[in-house]
């Protein structure tokens, strides 16, 4: 059935009620203008979590932490960067979730969810630490993600515009504070320091510009932590299969499931975000020279659902890198299970690194002939972008419609 308001909202108020912490307010750090004043000793400063568990903006992630075990993590000693998204940023984040917000102990999904935060938390780690104010226009810093689609993902620190660059013959991390923040004039005579670089937003690999919601705050260990005011966003992870669809190259895939949809009474998509599995997802390239305009919807879904492998634990998502056999892959199709040709209508995913500095070459195998329940000829759909990750699912673009047997 479609999602309605009500279901969203309440789904939202559940994710706050469940991740909610209670904790008291605290003092933040005060702004420190001009040269940056030396920092206060590691006995004094917080450790991490003490920290994160006393702010009230800040229960929603304190919950989200604790359900991937992070709280343990974090009540020692904390090196690197942590950017923390405020209540209001979770729960907008939260009210573009399709999938059920199952996350107590008892609940099937649960596994799920925690693989997915985990990823998602990990993007807001950064490796290094990083103070509000910087020397460049703009820093790129990496996290603690990694996919095949970044080793490692990135985040990059915005300054303010009056911010006076360091020069391009520098390099990155060796400028010096006095010279990027003076110029000379044509005396060859000192003018007055500019403002130093102070970073004022954080850039996602999504290109969304998110602002921060307070003064940094150091932890023991010599860490830092930043709250922000909107989930960070790295290019391979989003809130539901929609997000997915509307965001990439899949335009012509929601027209084919839209015509399902409207010529069986159903919703495709809809069902597809509660069930947990492996997506091969065509792109708008595997559609060209196909006109589906006409096609019957009973046609449609069979080979929609031919794309799908449906799975009720997380170890069984097909990730990369992709090894065969494995109890996960080959993949059992949802039409395999549905049609009794389980044995059959699977889909087997393989790579092969042709050198060391290159991507892998990534394809997915399928079945297009069978005669008496046997393969009798394989086909090959080339993988365009792989890991593409949503709260119960993993997303494999592939560049052809695979065809199951007639």
């Amino acid at each position: 059935m479609r999602h309605q308001s009500r279901r969203r909202t309440c789904g939202l108020v559940i994710l706050l009620a469940l991740l909610g912490h209670a904790a008291a307010a605290a003092e933040p750090a005060g702004k420190r203008p001009g040269k940056q004043q030396p920092e206060p000793e590691q006995q004094q400063r917080p450790v991490a979590w003490a920290w994160i568990s006393q702010q009230p903006q800040l229960s929603s992630i304190a919950g989200i932490l604790t359900l991937i075990g992070a709280d343990k993590q974090l009540s020692g000693p904390f090196t690197g960067t942590l950017l923390l998204p405020t209540n209001e940023a979770v729960a907008e984040y939260a009210s573009r979730l399709q999938a059920p917000l199952q996350i107590a102990d008892t609940d099937a999904l649960q596994p799920f969810w925690k693989l997915f935060f985990s990823s998602l938390i990990d993007y807001h780690v950064l490796l290094a630490r990083v103070y509000a104010k910087q020397w460049e226009a703009s820093r790129q810093h990496s996290t603690r993600y990694f996919s095949s689609n970044g080793l490692p993902h990135s985040v990059t620190f915005l300054a303010n515009s009056s911010c006076t660059p360091v020069l391009p013959s520098r390099a990155a991390g060796s400028a010096n504070p006095k010279a990027a923040g003076s110029r000379r004039g044509k005396a060859g005579k000192a003018a007055p320091p500019t403002e130093p670089c102070r970073s004022v937003a954080v850039q996602d690999e999504q290109g969304n510009n998110v602002t921060f919601a307070g003064a940094r705050t150091a932890v023991q260990g010599g860490g830092v932590i930043h709250t922000v005011n909107a989930v960070l966003q790295p290019n391979d992870i989003f809130p539901s299969l929609a997000a997915v669809l509307a965001a990439m190259d899949f335009s012509d895939l929601s027209g084919v499931l839209q015509q399902i949809d409207a010529g069986l009474n159903i919703t495709v998509l809809a069902d597809l975000e509660k069930t947990p599995g492996t997506l091969a997802a065509p792109t708008n390239e595997a559609f060209i020279g196909l006109d589906l305009s006409g096609a019957d919807a009973a046609t449609l879904l069979r080979i929609v659902t031919y794309h799908f492998c449906p799975d009720t634990q997380p170890w069984k998502l097909v990730y990369t890198p992709f090894t065969s056999p494995t109890k996960r892959n080959p993949c059992i199709t949802l039409l395999g299970r549905t049609t009794g040709q389980a044995a059959l209508l699977q889909l087997t995913y393989k790579q092969q690194s042709s050198a060391l500095d290159a991507a892998p070459d990534m394809w997915v195998s399928y079945p297009t002939s069978a005669g008496n329940n046997t393969v009798t000829v394989n086909s090959t759909a080339t993988i365009v972008m792989a890991d593409i990750t949503v709260p119960l699912h993993v997303v494999h673009a592939v560049s052809k419609l695979l065809l199951p047997p007639s």
